[in-house]
């Protein structure tokens, strides 16, 4: 015999099925590797300050410098934000702004991947000398990312909003 679920149903069972998972051991697991890469990216992040204070900080400004800058510090406040929520921190925080959080964060995701193949694709330019052939290979896979990505997170989005 098969019932059909309202939508109110449906989204409790998806709740009550999302909280046994973060229940299940599984999920610390994923929480401690979270916390671990979180440690060596701050690491990281100490260990490259005196280069990035002169080659970044002690020039003038580009558009690259910012770029950098946004995804060097954006970065781990997006994944600090993240960690509060996974080690159960956020009890307090109103369902409606954990709802739009979901919805800005992948927003973030998209434009601090994009910033960071876009700077990895300029490396690339710069070590080919601006050939014509690399620009058009770099142009040409940028687009398809960029395009499979929103698409990607735009499905979810929808499907969850």
């Amino acid at each position: 015999m098969s019932t059909t679920l309202s939508a109110e149903q449906y989204a409790e069972e998806l709740i009550s099925g999302l909280r046994n998972l973060a229940t299940s051991r599984y999920v610390s697991v994923t929480v401690d590797f979270a916390v671990a890469g979180y440690a060596i990216l701050l690491y990281d992040h100490i260990l490259t300050l005196p280069a990035e204070v002169g080659l970044i900080w002690r020039k003038p400004k580009s558009l690259v410098s910012y770029a950098f800058l946004f995804n060097r510090y954006g970065v781990p406040l997006f994944v600090a934000l993240d960690l509060f929520h996974m080690i159960g921190a956020a009890h307090n925080v109103p369902d409606k702004f954990c709802h739009d959080w979901l919805f800005i964060e992948g927003l973030l995701q998209i434009v601090c991947h994009g910033i960071a193949h876009w700077l990895a694709a300029l490396r690339v330019r710069a070590l080919h000398s601006g050939h014509p052939r690399v620009d058009i290979v770099l142009y040409i896979s940028g687009t398809l990312y960029m395009v499979t990505t929103v698409a990607i997170l735009f499905l979810v989005l929808v499907s969850v909003a």
